[in-house]
């Protein structure tokens, strides 16, 4: 954990008076916010709610939080990008910065937990990219190639998203597996 980070782990809280971060003028931008929710879901939950904070954040009063914005969350590939390249080519230039996690979304024609091809790579080096003597992309250079291929072309281009933001909230990497009671395949006529 970084020095400018505050980290928040609980199993649920409540604001009932104000929970501030930051404002619209001035963001969160050099430190970091991270709160981490624990528990698991019940097997019971329907005939047994939890209190309403359980896992999760419960709003009576004001919630503000207000982190870096960057001028795009997601952009799309402005070329394909095949395995074991280190780089990709984006549409549109971006501000995002060294250190910082992106996804790059599967090409493939079924995404399914047992069957993904999404890859999260950590961003080594961005720099601007020219499409036609004209100032367009951006290449953005990884720590580590890739592992599939993601696809442009004129009719599809994989999207990319930025991941790290100055302030995070999320569940807790060892009690948040999804307990989806559904098979990870569709079976019936319905589905």
């Amino acid at each position: 954990m970084e020095s400018d980070t505050i980290q928040i782990k609980s199993t649920g809280f409540v604001v009932e008076g104000s929970l501030i971060a930051g404002s619209e003028t001035c963001p969160i931008d050099n430190g970091k916010i991270e709160i981490e929710l624990h528990g698991r879901r019940s097997d019971d939950i329907v005939q047994n709610p939890k209190r309403e904070h359980f896992k999760g954040i419960s709003v009576t009063g004001t919630l503000s939080l207000h982190g870096r914005i960057y001028s795009r969350s997601w952009v799309r590939l402005g070329k394909t990008s095949r395995v074991g390249h280190d780089h990709i080519l984006t549409q549109h230039k971006i501000d995002w910065v060294p250190g910082q996690q992106v996804v790059v979304v599967t090409s493939a024609v079924k995404d399914a937990r047992e069957w993904h091809q999404n890859e999260v790579k950590t961003i080594d080096l961005v720099q601007p990219f020219k499409y036609s003597n004209k100032l367009r992309g951006s290449i953005i250079y990884f720590t580590s190639p890739l592992e599939y291929n993601h696809t442009a072309n004129d009719n599809y281009q994989v999207e990319v998203g930025l991941l790290t933001r100055s302030i995070k909230i999320q569940g807790a990497f060892d009690d948040s597996e999804p307990t989806d009671p559904d098979p990870l395949t569709c079976e019936g006529k319905n589905r």
